[in-house]
């Protein structure tokens, strides 16, 4: 089970240490200018978003391609603008 953790710095980190706990794989996700982010280190696997800077975490269409082709079964879309858009429950279903 490998699971795309929508999220940066100290919150993926944190998720990534209890998704770990439980047996998962762990695929982290940065912009494209950030190089090594924070919280590279602790995911087993990254993938480089379109885009840069924060506003690159909030490109809902990236992040659900990048799940898909890094072959992520789970998406935790971490706190703030991605847990609470409705179109990203919806996009991921589809």
């Amino acid at each position: 089970m490998r699971l795309l953790i929508a999220n940066r710095s100290e919150i993926a980190v944190r998720i990534a240490q209890t998704a770990q706990r439980m047996g998962m794989e762990t695929l982290g996700v940065c912009a494209s200018d950030e190089g090594l982010a924070h919280h590279s280190p602790y995911m087993d696997r990254v993938a480089e978003l379109p885009g840069s800077g924060p506003t690159a975490y909030l490109d809902i269409k990236a992040l659900i391609q990048i799940a898909q082709q890094e072959g992520a079964t789970l998406i935790h879309p971490g706190y703030g603008f991605l847990s609470e858009h409705p179109d990203a429950a919806r996009l991921a279903v589809d």
